[in-house]
Order: C-alpha cells, then structure tokens, then sequence
C-alpha cells in the first residue's frame, strides 16, 4: 500500500527474543532475520565498518561498549536496516551477507586502541557464518558485564584523546553527558583500588593506577570542554 508515495509495509512478526535470534544464528538461517526489528540486544549493519576511516572506527567501538554497558547482545554484519515511516525501529530489510571477512587481528587491535578498558577482548567472541547458498555473515557476541564496571570509548574521529561512554537502548547506541560520565569514571576508580587491594598488589602497581587516574582526569576536562563548545 502507498500514502503519498511511500510504501507502507505492516510488520506482523512478534518481537525477537535472544532464544530466537541465537537459535537463527546457531541454525545459520540468518533470512528468518528479515522484517525483525533491532533491540537492546541486537544489532545488524549490512556491510563491515572501513577499518581505514577514525570516524567508522569509533562507531565500531561504539556499538560494542554500549552493549557491554547494558546487558550484552550480538552485532550481525551482514543484514541491511531500513526504517519505515510507521515504526520508531530499525527492521532487517534484507540479508546479502558480506563480500569478505574482515582481519580479525585489526579488529581487536583497534579494540585495544579505542577502548578503556583495554581487555574487552574476554567480552568479546566471533563467528564467522557461511550460510548454504554461500553468503557470509559476522556475529559478534557481546557477553554482559557481570562486574558493572564502565568501558569508555577513549578516542574520537581526529585521534584526539577523548572519553565517551555509550549503552545500548532500544536500537542504538546512547551518548551519555559528561556528568554521567564523570560519576561513572569516579566509581570506576574507586573499583580498581578496590580490586588492587583485595589482591595485595605492590605499592608500585598503585603508584602506576594514580599516573592512570591522572591521565583519566585529564581526558575528562578535554571532553567537557569539547562538550561546552558543541553545546554553544
């Protein structure tokens, strides 16, 4: 049906649970994908992020610590979205899959780059899909973060130092203010002396998480001053 030129298509399939989608995903049936809409704990890109451009990076690191900041999910490269007139949610249009996969030795050392803390790699696992009629599809799982620390993306699109902390909700990735974040790099502090202290570690190993906390510090005063300038 059209209304003023624009095809309204009405989505009937009742909303993806995370059995259903690890369910396509372990059948590799990634077409019953279609015409389900993306959530807190899923989310598609039809082609992979250029590895070669900071602005696609950081998107990239985006998407994945704002899952790690809610409650995990799975990322699915391969599945374009669209987002119909009549819906607030992205939907799976279709499921070409990718020309190739990428190199996943790049991919976790941007992790390593973009990222703080830098061992989200024990987050993160990947499976390369090649379903029957030979298309191919990444699936990133993103596992929840059980100790409830915050993971900040460290790097914006210039290579400046900057922290931004995102969480998945609904079907995007969420830039909280800097007041959220500085309370969330406060807590976080304060859980890694803690942890140190539990596991007796050396007056040196504080000594270097003080240096850390400092550079943290710094970070945050370039990001507010980043964020007053945008806002003006």
């Amino acid at each position: 049906m059209e209304i003023f030129g624009f095809e309204l298509r009405i989505m009937i399939k009742e909303p993806l649970t995370i059995e259903k989608l690890e369910q396509i995903i372990k059948e590799k049936k990634m077409k019953q994908l279609i015409e389900y809409a993306e959530n807190d704990f899923f989310d598609a890109k039809g082609s992979f992020y250029n590895l070669h451009d900071p602005n696609e990076k950081h998107e990239l690191c985006k998407d994945v610590t704002a899952f790690i900041n809610n409650d995990g999910g799975y990322l699915i490269i391969g599945c374009e979205t669209e987002k119909p007139i009549t819906h607030a949610l992205e939907f799976v249009k279709d499921a070409k899959g990718i020309v190739d996969f990428p190199n996943m030795d790049s991919v976790y050392s941007i992790f390593s780059e973009y990222i703080y803390p830098n061992n989200i790699g024990t987050f993160i696992s990947n499976e390369q899909i090649t379903t029957d009629d030979k298309k191919k599809f990444l699936v990133f799982k993103i596992n929840k973060n059980e100790e409830g620390k915050p993971y900040f993306v460290k790097k914006t699109a210039v290579n400046r130092e900057y922290i931004a902390y995102y969480i998945r909700t609904y079907d995007r990735a969420i830039r909280f203010h800097i007041e959220y974040l500085h309370e969330l790099v406060h807590q976080g502090i304060y859980f890694e002396r803690y942890l140190k202290n539990l596991t007796g570690a050396s007056a040196k190993i504080l000594d270097n998480t003080e240096k850390l906390i400092g550079k943290t510090k710094k970070s945050i005063l370039l990001g507010m001053r980043y964020d007053i300038k945008k806002d003006l």
